[in-house]
């Protein structure tokens, strides 16, 4: 599993299954059971935590979710703010060195230097994966990074959603579809 959220989060979500995953856009990897933290969290991110918690605190429908090697900001209760979300986050990530992720109704600032197809050519070198193709399924343009390094590894990428500009090889329309492909393998 790939995912912009945290092991820690993906662990909370999941149950407590044990699965290789790589968590924060590829800051984290765990492979059998360790985790390695791929960076570290810079103090960067607690600033610009607080600066865009205190920017929009009065903004109702506006989200800012602290993550563990970033900070995302969501808009979609509030569509109209995203003109004004993505000004202040492009100027706290320049004046930080923080990367910006774009995403379906939020804009996250992070650590640069790894992405979710970082962390799959990283997987896939370990057992039990090397050797094997790559598939990989998304319905973001977080997951774009994902669906590239996928077919440098001879894989796939499977784009989950509508149509649109994708490094994904195939498409499904929605998450029943996710299931039925999955059902039928």
């Amino acid at each position: 599993m790939l995912s912009g959220r945290s092991i820690a989060q993906l662990d909370t979500m999941l149950g407590g299954i044990s699965i290789a995953m790589a968590g924060s856009h590829g800051g984290e990897i765990r492979r059998r059971d360790m985790v390695a933290t791929i960076v570290r969290r810079p103090e960067a991110l607690s600033i610009v935590g607080a600066d865009l918690a205190d920017a929009f605190r009065d903004r109702k429908g506006v989200i800012v979710e602290v993550k563990t090697l970033g900070v995302a900001i969501h808009y979609r209760l509030d569509p109209s703010a995203e003109t004004e979300i993505c000004a202040v986050v492009a100027r706290l990530g320049e004046q930080h060195g923080l990367e910006i992720q774009t995403g379906k109704m939020m804009v996250e600032l992070r650590t640069t230097g790894h992405n979710k197809g970082t962390a799959l050519a990283a997987m896939m070198q370990d057992p039990p994966f090397a050797g094997h193709m790559p598939i990989f399924l998304g319905d973001d343009v977080t997951d774009e990074d994902g669906f590239a390094a996928c077919a440098t590894l001879g894989g796939a990428g499977i784009l989950v959603g509508p149509e649109r500009p994708s490094a994904a090889r195939y498409r499904l329309d929605d998450v029943a579809d996710v299931h039925e492909w999955l059902s039928a393998l």
